[in-house]
Parts: structure tokens; sequence; C-alpha cells
């Protein structure tokens, strides 16, 4: 099951740098954005999934493309219903802290600049 967990991981992030290269090659295309959308929902990267997931809102709505204007607001509806919570692998977050400890980190980081501008 790991192994398998780990190819199907894979397979998602090479299909985002995929679509990455298809929004630099064109940036205006509403399916692209709504497909890796979809690549960071299944990696629960939710706050990068509904930033593309309104890209490809406004773009569909532009271009006129309603079915995949409906398409979208249905992703953002129920993206929009899930509670937010911190995943391990998300690319939004600093690697090497565990998500269950980022309340201490962030604490001991602002301990940090207290210090620091105390010192000065």
């Amino acid at each position: 099951m790991r192994g398998q967990s780990k190819s199907a991981l894979s397979r998602v992030e090479k299909a985002i740098a995929s679509l990455d290269a298809a929004i630099r090659i064109n940036p205006e295309d509403a399916e692209v954005y709504y497909k890796r959308g979809l690549a960071r929902k299944a990696l629960r990267q939710l706050a990068l999934a509904k930033n593309d997931f309104r890209c490809a809102q406004s773009l569909a709505q532009k271009q006129g493309l309603t079915e995949l204007s409906f398409s979208v607001d249905r992703e953002l509806d129920q993206l929009n219903k899930e509670p937010f919570k911190v995943e391990p692998h998300s690319s939004e977050y600093v690697s090497g802290v565990d998500p269950d400890n980022l309340k201490d980190f962030l604490h001991d980081l602002d301990d940090a600049l207290f210090i620091r501008k105390s010192a000065k």
C-alpha cells in the first residue's frame, strides 16, 4: 500500500509540474488551472487548490466557458466546506516542520524575534 501511495503521489506531483509548464506557455488557459487545482486538492494543498480554482473561474467567465465555470463552482463550494488544516506533504509549508508542532515552532520564532529586538 505504501508503495502504491508513493507512486500515486509521484504521478500527481509530475502532473502538477506539467501543468505548471502549460501555464507558462499559455497563462490564459482556464482548463489547465482547473486541472492543477484538482491535482493540488488531491495532495490536500487546499489553499493552492483554491487559488487555482479562482483563476480558472475568472478565466472561464471571461471566455464564456459555462460548463467549466459550473465545475469550478462545485469544487470551490466543496473546499469552502472543508475545515482547513496543515498537511505535512504540502509545499505551502516549510519542509522539516512537523505540522503537529507548528504552533510550538511559531511560538519559538516569536520568542527569537522578541529577543533580537530587545537586544538592539
